[in-house]
């Protein structure tokens, strides 16, 4: 007997006192740019989930000229004062996540200099075009410089391709960042299948964004510009680059 109620304590520790598993989250992408040489391109992600597709000409750049060449980040600039460039980057995620009710959770910080920029998460990263990635796209964010910026809001492309005011605003020359802090922070939370996702900036309460196409699956990130003949120079840096799932809860 004095056996049986060892054992009977034993079954009660594991059935109770045991930590209940947690489900696993996946690093689907990492990219911080450490591993590129400052002034190179396309960058190249050697050992890190994520894969940039054939044809990126994002640029791997100092993340500010004040700091030391080892800290690096991605840039997009279409032009200079003699040349034009195309240097859109699309990022592809190590599998895309399809099953509904699957929860994505993403990071990237941005610093808009210029421009009329657009970005955001992919349907099919792979789909390396502007002109596709604004029909495809899951999160279609835009944000346009203007002297009176300050009015300005990051904007959202819904399904009928019109724009929503998400209320928002970057910091930015015309809106300058609190001393001590050189990046706005975009976090971004969606679960596979819903008709919105929400949006996170520099760490204020998240806002809902529709989507492009509502309900559809995650395969990387975009980076383009938003006016397919510009007139002026767009130039936005990014770093820090996160893609993680969760499994739908059960």
């Amino acid at each position: 007997m004095r056996y049986l109620g060892i054992l009977i304590c034993f079954l009660l520790f594991f059935a109770v006192g045991s930590p209940v598993a947690t489900a696993a989250v996946e690093t689907l992408i990492f990219e911080n740019f450490e591993d590129d040489a400052v002034g190179s391109k396309p960058p190249k992600n050697e050992g890190q989930p994520g894969t940039w597709q054939p044809g990126c000409e994002i640029l791997v750049e100092a993340t500010k000229p004040s700091e030391p060449s080892n800290l690096r980040c991605g840039r997009y600039q279409n032009r200079d004062s003699t040349n034009s460039y195309h240097m859109n980057g699309y990022l592809k995620s190590s599998r895309k996540i399809t099953a509904v009710g699957e929860k994505v959770h993403a990071e990237i910080d941005l610093r808009f200099a210029n421009g009329l920029i657009a970005f955001g998460i992919a349907t099919d990263a792979t789909a390396t075009s502007p002109t596709v990635q604004a029909e495809t796209a899951l999160i279609f964010l835009q944000f346009q410089h203007a002297t009176n910026s300050l009015n300005k809001h990051l904007l959202a492309r819904d399904s009928n391709n019109a724009f929503a005011d998400l209320g928002i605003k970057f910091y930015e020359k015309n809106n300058p960042f609190p001393e001590g802090q050189s990046w706005n922070k975009i976090v971004i939370d969606y679960i596979v299948g819903d008709s919105t996702a929400k949006l996170s900036l520099n760490g204020e309460e998240p806002v809902s964004v529709p989507l492009r196409n509502p309900g559809g699956p995650v395969d990387g990130f975009f980076f383009i510009d938003a006016d397919h003949n510009p007139s002026t120079i767009t130039w936005y840096s990014f770093d820090n680059l996160l893609l993680t799932s969760e499994p739908a809860d059960p």
